[in-house]
């Protein structure tokens, strides 16, 4: 997941904030993860990229909000220091609002699509493994 901000945008590694009750929230403040999986937030990454993604794209969004402000505050400095430090510099207060993300670029850049034996119908694919 990468911080959307209007200046740049900064790599943020969100599973841990998602593993300490993080919710994912489109922009009218609404959790959506129910809509994708019923593990919600503590889907895989690739679901969750996948959600964001999708949430984006239906409703004409340049970002979701990743929201841990409803945690207590000394919680969120003790726990994620590095990140309530990245953020501030960006003017994002984590323990007061929400984080603006987009997912990773490799997480929608697609595949190959094989059979169950990994077949595929690519012209001169090599494996190297």
């Amino acid at each position: 997941m990468f911080i959307s901000s209007k200046r740049k945008k900064v790599f943020l590694y969100q599973s841990p904030l998602r593993g300490e009750g993080a919710k994912l929230k489109d922009l009218n403040g609404n959790c959506f993860m129910k809509k994708y999986d019923e593990r919600l937030e503590l889907a895989p990454r690739d679901i969750v990229a996948r959600a964001i993604d999708s949430e984006m794209k239906n409703n004409n969004f340049d970002h979701v909000n990743l929201d841990i402000s409803f945690k207590d505050k000394d919680f969120i400095l003790r726990r994620f220091p590095n990140i309530y430090q990245r953020c501030l510099e960006l003017g994002i207060d984590i323990t007061k609002e929400a984080i603006p993300v987009v997912p990773a670029a490799h997480y929608t850049c697609g595949g190959i699509e094989t059979n169950v034996s990994g077949e595929t119908d690519c012209c001169n694919l090599i494996c190297d493994w």
